[in-house]
């Protein structure tokens, strides 16, 4: 049963109190035969015909009307019918990279997912350029989901209205263009909640099915995290969205990192400061998993790019079972269901008997 989902799955959910009620009827049935034929061996004769047989038969038309289908590849793989909206951070803090300020030793990104960066030809890796390709490896290669993508920081300039995903890769051309053209805000621009947060109502409006959310959590200059902002927008819709959280700049949780600022060819020439100090945005883990966990999603710490896919891997299934996201294509494996109910039927009501005596051999008179 690994590889078979449920399109109705909250069917599903009533399937151990109708088993109870079948039960109790399957015994009920049972007790008044007996009595009828005034003879309780009979009812330890019927006890397995309706006891078990009533229950099973039950379980199996309530699999059937759940609609069961079989996934033989990868999911990811599969032609999927839904809408995520993909939010990602570029607030200054986003700019934070694996050096330090001393002796340029590893010290904000992952070893692992540095050496995928400058393998990928990304001169300057950084907390935000963890999450664009840790995105377009995300999102990339699916087909059939609707994806939005939104950065947010000062200002929500750069967006992608909803665009469905193809199987001949010129979506996924169109997403690492976007994802290309997100830069850090600068320094000192913070994050406008009041101007972001409008943007993302009209996304919220087309009623996503996921959200997905990519920062270190980041704060706007209230010092409100704009990742609980948007757990506070999931909670009203009239259905409630899961957000999926990828978290960046965990490489030594509890250590700040610094900006660090290239020049034109892209090498380091300086770190970023702030009132003569330097500028060490913090990685809060804490606030990214709360927000992920308590609207029902998940969190991901990114230690290397394949991680995304992973965390939208759970994200599809769980929103497959709760009839978020559908797959249309996919062939139903419900009359397997269907099969063991007739049986079942046939069993309870004696209709082995009545096809006996239909098809039983006459011999001719005489």
């Amino acid at each position: 049963m690994e590889n078979i989902f449920f399109r109705h799955a909250e069917i599903l959910e009533f399937l151990r109190v109708v088993l109870t009620v079948a039960l109790l009827a399957g015994l009920w049935i049972a007790w008044r035969e007996a009595r009828a034929h005034r003879d309780f061996r009979f009812f330890r004769r019927s006890h397995w015909k309706y006891v078990v047989g009533l229950p099973l038969m039950t379980a199996a038309l309530m699999l059937a009307l759940a609609d069961p289908v079989e996934i033989t590849t990868d999911i990811l793989d599969e032609n999927l019918d839904g809408r995520l909206l993909f939010l990602v951070d570029n607030s200054p803090s986003m700019q934070a990279g694996r050096v330090s300020a001393q002796d340029n030793e590893p010290q904000d990104l992952p070893r692992k997912a540095w050496n995928e960066l400058r393998e990928r030809s990304v001169r300057n890796p950084t907390r935000l350029a963890l999450c664009l390709e840790t995105a377009a490896e995300t999102f990339g290669a699916m087909r059939g989901l609707e994806v939005a993508v939104m950065p947010y920081s000062a200002s929500t300039q750069i967006r992608m209205d909803w665009t469905r995903l193809g199987q001949e890769g010129v979506s996924r051309a169109r997403l690492e263009s976007v994802f290309r053209s997100i830069q850090p805000q600068i320094l000192g621009s913070g994050t406008d909640l009041e101007r972001i947060l409008a943007d993302a109502r009209e996304f919220f409006e087309a009623e996503p099915d996921i959200v997905f959310l990519c920062s270190d959590s980041g704060g706007g200059s209230d010092k409100t995290s704009f990742a609980e902002a948007i757990f506070d927008l999931s909670r009203k819709q009239k259905n409630p969205i899961p957000i999926y959280v990828l978290g960046v700049g965990g490489a030594l949780p509890g250590r700040k990192a610094p900006i660090p600022q290239y020049d034109p060819e892209g090498s380091l020439r300086g770190f970023a400061r702030y009132e003569g100090r330097l500028d060490e945005p913090e990685f809060s883990e804490g606030i990214l998993r709360f927000v992920a966990e308590t609207s029902g999603g998940a969190y991901q710490e990114v230690r290397e790019i394949g991680d995304g896919r992973a965390l939208l891997r759970k994200a599809v299934l769980t929103s497959i079972q709760t009839g978020a996201v559908r797959i249309p294509n996919a062939e139903s494996r419900a009359w397997p269901f269907v099969t063991a109910a007739g049986i079942l039927l046939l069993w309870i009501f004696d209709g082995f008997q009545w096809l006996r005596v239909m098809f039983r051999r006459r011999t001719p008179k005489g």
